[in-house]
């Protein structure tokens, strides 16, 4: 994502694998699960308020989704799916659960190169109240991509500090094309009163009235110049 246009409303944070289940051997178990907190509702010290009920509808966004490979786009990148995403209503969060299908990643993940993942979302908007605290509302869970480089050991600040990000960008782009103080709006240009036509035939007859008074206005001259020589 990295590589994208710029876009505020796109957001990526790290998380913690919390646990792992391994079914292989079990009966009728193939799979390997690994399981994490998404998000958790809270106001942080940045004044970011994740909210329970957009949480809530948030949880399902995310089952289905991808699990890739440091959020390469890319068949081959496809390592997994998430399996699950609930919300918690006891402590008001976001739960996955995630089949990874690869050998070597669940080997990477069993022996410890692999803690983290980091949540791929977006977020409808961005709402600043007048308390200055800002609302992450409509997110939506796009992919959960395994990365070499782990983030802040604290879910809830690193998933802030991307929300800071995006109302940073946000504030910035709307704020792009506001016009300076010292530009010259149309408003205050005076413009000669001339009526274009729709029709050609019409719009003729007003270039012939044109040059009909340019001609009108360079005799006047003339005579006016004729008349300043008689008299010198």
């Amino acid at each position: 994502m990295a590589d994208k246009e710029k876009n505020w409303h796109m957001m990526e944070w790290f998380i913690p694998i919390s646990s792992t289940v391994s079914t292989e051997g079990m009966k009728g178990g193939k799979n390997f699960l690994i399981k994490g907190t998404a998000i958790t509702e809270e106001v942080t010290r940045n004044n970011i308020r994740y909210i329970a009920s957009e949480l809530e509808l948030a949880a399902p966004t995310f089952k289905g989704k991808k699990i890739l490979l440091d959020h390469k786009n890319e068949v081959m990148s496809i390592v997994g799916v998430i399996s699950n995403s609930t919300y918690n209503p006891l402590n008001k969060s976001i739960e996955f659960e995630a089949n990874i299908m690869d050998k070597l990643i669940q080997t990477m993940i069993n022996d410890g190169r692999i803690s983290e993942v980091s949540i791929g979302a977006k977020v409808a908007d961005l709402e600043k109240g007048k308390d200055g605290i800002v609302v992450a509302k409509g997110i939506e869970g796009l992919e959960i991509s395994l990365v070499a480089v782990p983030g802040s050991k604290n879910t809830s600040i690193d998933f802030a500090q991307s929300l800071e990000n995006s109302l940073q960008l946000k504030e910035s782009m709307e704020g792009k094309y506001l016009e300076p103080d010292n530009v010259m709006k149309a408003e205050d240009v005076e413009f000669e009163d001339i009526k274009v036509d729709n029709t050609a035939e019409e719009y003729d007859g007003w270039l012939a009235e044109q040059y009909m008074k340019e001609a009108e206005e360079l005799l006047e001259g003339n005579k006016m110049l004729v008349i300043n020589l008689q008299e010198g």
